[in-house]
């Protein structure tokens, strides 16, 4: 292995089975991840500078019966150094990225790429058919992305805990630690 891999995850059981707090929560999750680690997020910026991490965050997110898994991974020589400053951006974070502009501008963003899907046949029956196996229709889904706020997305990281997360890490062989 030529470069070293950190990964983390955050599993949060949900307790309902109403399919549209699920898809909302997604968002939820979706959104706060984007908010604090994107590309073009100052967390971002400042990594890559320390050297910590070698290119942008992979995210992955699955929600499987009430439990959603996030997890994202990135290319790091330094991923012990790495996960202080990931849990500091969590727990920590003075808001210079989770501020209420970026939340709208990430939100227009995903209200855009949302309404051109719906653009393209194959997109669209895409998008039909996963909502439609959820119970959601396409204006539904639509209308609880619309609906999503800033406070939504305060108070859902504020029901995230240090036990949800978990971390893996990839080391090269010739690293210490």
């Amino acid at each position: 292995m030529n470069v070293g891999v950190f990964n983390m995850g955050i599993k949060h059981i949900l307790d309902t089975k109403d399919e549209k707090i699920l898809f909302k929560t997604e968002l939820y999750m979706l959104f706060l991840m984007r908010l604090l680690y994107d590309t073009s997020t100052n967390f971002q910026e400042h990594m890559s500078d320390l050297k910590l991490m070698i290119d942008g965050f992979n995210f992955n997110l699955i929600l499987e019966d009430e439990t959603l898994i996030f997890m994202m991974d990135v290319e790091s020589d330094h991923s012990f150094d790495l996960k202080e400053h990931v849990l500091e951006q969590f727990f920590n974070t003075d808001d210079k990225d989770l501020t209420k502009e970026a939340f709208i501008a990430l939100k227009k963003a995903y209200l855009g790429h949302f309404m051109m899907a719906l653009d393209d046949i194959e997109n669209r029956l895409f998008l039909y058919g996963k909502y439609q196996l959820n119970g959601i229709s396409l204006e539904e889904a639509f209308t609880l992305l619309d609906e999503i706020t800033y406070e939504d997305i305060l108070n859902f990281k504020s029901s995230i805990t240090k036990d949800m997360f978990s971390f893996s890490h990839f080391i090269k062989n010739d690293q210490n630690r």
